[in-house]
Order: C-alpha cells, then sequence, then structure tokens
C-alpha cells in the first residue's frame, strides 16, 4: 500500500487554527501571549515594582491574590480579601502569603486611611523578616527582604501618626489590629537623652531635605525620626550653654514583637515601643539576630538648619551691605 493512500483528512479545527497562524504570521498580527522588547530600565522597574515605589502590589503578592482565587475579590473588597488570606495562614511556614499580606495591608490602610492595617501590616512585615523558630527567614538576595524591613519602617511610622498628620506621643496600651489586638509595653526613659526629654518627633520618610548636597543613612530596621529636645528640670541650666535649644536629635522607633509567627492565630499579640539614637547603639539582637538600626542623620541636621537665627543674620548682611566680611585681600596704599 502506498504512503498517499493511508493518509487521513486533517480535522476542521486543526485546519483553521493553522490557518488562522499562518494568517498572523502574513500580516503580522500579535498573538494573545508574547513579549515586548523594552528598553532595560522599563523591564528592570516591572520586574522591582512593589507598593512602596509605585503604589501597584509586586508580581509576588499578585500571584498569591491569584493562587487563593482573591483577585478580584481584593479589587471589590479588600477588607473580605486580607479576612480571607489571613484565616488560612498556616502556624508555620508559609511566607509567601506573610509577605503578600504585609505589602496589601499596607496599600489597604493607604487607600482607606484605617490605621489598623498599617499596624498590620508592620505585624505581618517582622513576622516574615524574623519568624524566629516558626519559619524560615528570607534569603539576603531574596528583593522582597528590603521590601518588607522598608514596609515594617514605613508601617510602624503611618501607624503612630493622629490623625491630623501629625507623629503622635509615644505611649504604650492595647490597639486593634483587623485581626485581634496588639498590647504595647513602653518605658519613658527610652525618651530621656543627655538630661533632654525627647519630644515632637518628626517622621524622616515625609522630608524632603534640600541645600545638602548627601543624605546620609544607615539602612537598617525602625521608624527613623528627628526629634526635639526639651531640659529636664534638675539639668536645663547646666546643658543649656553647651545644647543648642533647636538642636533635632536623629531617633528610630523599634516594636519589638513577641513570636509574632504564632501570635498571628490568636490574634492576642504582645510587643515593647523602644527608641534608639546613634550614640546609644546601633544593632538589636532578636531572635539571636544582630539587626543593624536605621538611621537618618541628614534630615535632623536640616531640620535643626530650617529657620536658623544665623540664616536671617546673613541675608540682612548681604542685602544691607552691613557686617560683610572682607574676603578679597586689598592691595597696600602706595603713600610715598
Amino acid at each position: 500500500m502506498k504512503l498517499s493512500e493511508i493518509r487521513r483528512p486533517l480535522p476542521l479545527g486543526i485546519v483553521f487554527i493553522t490557518a488562522a497562524a499562518l494568517l498572523c504570521l502574513t500580516v503580522g498580527c500579535a498573538t494573545p501571549i508574547g513579549v515586548n522588547h523594552v528598553d532595560r530600565r522599563v523591564a528592570y522597574q516591572s520586574l522591582t515594582a512593589n507598593v512602596l515605589s509605585t503604589e501597584k502590589i509586586s508580581s509576588f503578592s499578585a500571584r498569591e491574590l491569584i493562587n487563593f482565587n482573591l483577585y478580584q475579590e481584593f479589587e471589590d473588597n479588600p477588607q473580605k480579601a486580607l479576612a480571607d488570606l489571613h484565616s488560612g495562614l498556616a502556624a508555620k511556614g508559609d511566607e509567601d502569603r506573610l509577605f503578600a499580606l504585609a505589602e496589601l495591608s499596607f496599600l489597604h490602610a493607604q487607600n482607606s486611611g484605617d490605621r489598623s492595617y498599617y499596624l498590620a501590616a508592620a505585624v505581618y512585615a517582622y513576622a516574615f523578616v524574623l519568624p524566629g523558630q516558626r519559619g524560615t527567614p528570607p534569603r539576603g538576595i531574596d528583593p522582597r527582604l528590603r521590601w518588607a524591613v522598608d514596609l515594617y519602617n514605613q508601617s510602624l511610622t503611618q501607624a503612630a501618626k493622629s490623625d491630623e498628620g501629625a507623629y503622635a506621643i509615644p505611649m504604650g496600651g492595647k490597639f486593634k489590629l483587623p485581626f485581634g489586638e496588639l498590647t504595647v509595653e513602653f518605658n519613658e526613659r527610652d525618651l530621656i537623652w543627655s538630661g533632654f526629654r525627647l519630644k515632637d518627633f518628626v517622621p524622616a520618610a515625609d522630608l524632603e531635605v534640600r541645600g545638602l548636597r548627601n543624605r546620609y543613612r544607615t539602612p537598617g530596621i525602625g521608624a527613623a525620626l528627628a526629634a526635639s529636645l526639651e531640659p529636664l528640670e534638675n539639668t536645663a541650666g547646666k546643658l543649656s550653654s553647651r545644647i543648642p535649644p533647636r538642636l533635632k536629635i536623629p531617633v528610630t522607633a523599634f516594636l519589638r514583637l513577641e513570636d509574632p509567627r504564632s501570635a498571628l492565630a490568636s490574634g492576642k499579640l504582645r510587643g515593647e515601643l523602644e527608641f534608639y539614637t546613634p550614640d546609644s547603639t546601633r544593632t538589636l539582637k532578636i531572635e539571636g539576630v544582630e539587626v543593624p538600626i536605621e538611621y537618618e542623620t541628614t534630615s535632623a541636621l536640616a531640620l535643626t538648619l530650617e529657620g536658623a537665627p544665623i540664616w536671617d543674620f546673613e541675608i540682612a548682611g548681604f542685602r544691607s551691605g552691613e557686617n560683610e566680611p572682607d574676603l578679597v585681600a586689598r592691595a597696600p596704599v602706595d603713600r610715598a
């Protein structure tokens, strides 16, 4: 039997698909799935996008929503989507879901103004970065490690703001979480620095520094702040001559959580609010790990110099020509 005698006609569907593919190749139409060749910077920005840099969630969190069929639910009802995502959280591990909960909670807090979700984002991010014995910390090359630390730092800053947008006075107590409550202890002695009381905190994340070429930041964990000083009654006279009254001090707030990974299931979390300055310590020991503290010193310096009286003197002298220093050497006068 000849080969031509055993051939069968192709199914009509295959013939149609083949013809369509040939037609697309002929006229150059785009397929539903494919790639676009873009500039390297565009591709990199797409790969590294997250809620802090673009106000859109990262591909890691989007994948978790899709995996649990919650993508559209988060668009329509983010509170329910977050509650569903939290309810299935395993008692151990589940790191991908933890990061998604941190990022998604931050986005919902930002969109809704509900600061309890900022606090939840800080808790999730802390548990992702420092899970203790009930999880695996992210590897150093995982981009989510730095993102989660930044989510913790900024969430802690935003959660502490008042309704007017100012940073609230540090305190302890019970704070509402979307899935429970957080009990925070706080020692007032943490606010004492060299005979002064730290007050009027300003978040460094909310400041853009001008007039200084370099901005010095020590990357680490914690909410970077700048604080004003209030002399204590028994030291006011002794230190007023050595410490300028306008001086601002770089300070970092850190909320230390007790085994948050296991406490997430019960909804009953405990922690301690701590404050540090660069001259007190540079690292913290958390779950047996030395973790650097985030400090932002340039913003404190810029706040100190902002509106300082010395500028009024310099500007007035420039306008009037008085008190102008003799910067140009004058030629000697020949009296012969």
